[in-house]
């Protein structure tokens, strides 16, 4: 995977000249999947670098997340057995009563997922809700757009969901890292959200806890999932940050502090590449960190 950059930027945009995006970084990745065992840190680094093409994405997700092991000659098997614990779990939640054909497949992953950790909630009458839980009905909708067998749905949220949990002591990091760089790439536009007392108010906390789901449309969101999945937790802070510069004019163009959260509630999905263009461009731009202790 070592490129002389001036060869690989030459190729790069000769390829996309002719049509053919991408073509070069499809071959590396089709070149690291035919090694077994599998390599992690080169798939992680993958993730870091370019955007996972969308035929081979499920795969990679997988075998990053640990739903697949590295030896690929024991994939069947394990496939297998993520079937057959998906189905045995689905199947016991029948038996208590737990779940209706009525109820959406996410609710049903949730409470997989509660059975699975020991914390199903078994009385209709107790209200009781684990807070770290928040979010998986999030993702398994926005896994649901991006991944078609629904199997492999409920396995990659649960483990994107662990991967959220490890995230959380970084969260007050991200939070910090994100008012530093807002101020230091927009300066005026800090000072606007500051004295209006907006920037406490925005919910990029909640962004950064979903992974932006429900904030950007899948097409976009896949791509920064691509480098959290790869090992960046920083990559929030940028895309957070994008948001903010992205839509700098419709944010001070709105007459009242309520106008400009309510704006955040429903961003405009056909500006979702330049969102995310722009925050891999600043994510780059700091020099493509991991963590948010930059």
């Amino acid at each position: 995977m070592s490129y002389n950059n001036d060869e690989r930027n030459f190729r790069s945009h000769y390829y996309e000249k002719v049509g053919f995006k991408g073509v070069e970084e499809k071959r590396s990745l089709e070149i690291l999947l035919k090694e077994d065992p599998l390599d992690l840190d080169k798939l992680s680094t993958f993730c870091q670098r370019f955007p996972v093409p969308s035929l081979y994405r499920p795969f990679v997700w997988k075998v990053i997340l640990g739903i697949l092991p590295l030896h690929q000659t024991i994939h069947t098997f394990v496939t297998k057995q993520r079937y057959e614990q998906y189905h045995n779990s689905h199947q016991a939640l029948i038996i208590m009563r737990q779940v209706t054909p009525a109820m959406d497949i996410q609710k049903i992953h949730l409470q997989m997922y509660q059975l699975e950790e020991g914390e199903l909630p078994l009385e209709d009458s107790l209200e009781y809700s684990v807070p770290h839980y928040d979010s998986f009905e999030s993702i398994c909708t926005c896994m649901s757009d991006i991944i078609e067998e629904e199997v492999d749905v409920y396995w990659l949220s649960v483990r994107f969901h662990k991967l959220f949990e490890k995230y959380q002591e970084v969260i007050p990091k991200l939070n910090e890292k994100f008012e530093f760089f807002l101020k230091k790439e927009d300066s005026s536009l800090y000072t606007y959200l500051s004295e209006n007392n907006l920037l406490n108010k925005l919910p990029y906390k909640s962004w950064f806890q979903q992974g932006f789901c429900n904030v950007l449309p899948v097409p976009g969101l896949e791509r920064i999932w691509d480098k959290m999945i790869g090992g960046s937790s920083a990559i929030l802070i940028f895309t957070a940050l994008s948001l903010l510069v992205t839509f700098k004019r419709s944010i001070l163009n709105k007459k009242s502090p309520d106008e400009v959260l309510k704006f955040f509630e429903m961003i405009p999905p056909d500006n979702t590449d330049m969102v995310v263009n722009k925050a891999l461009e600043l994510w780059n731009k700091y020099g493509s960190p991991l963590k948010p202790d930059i």
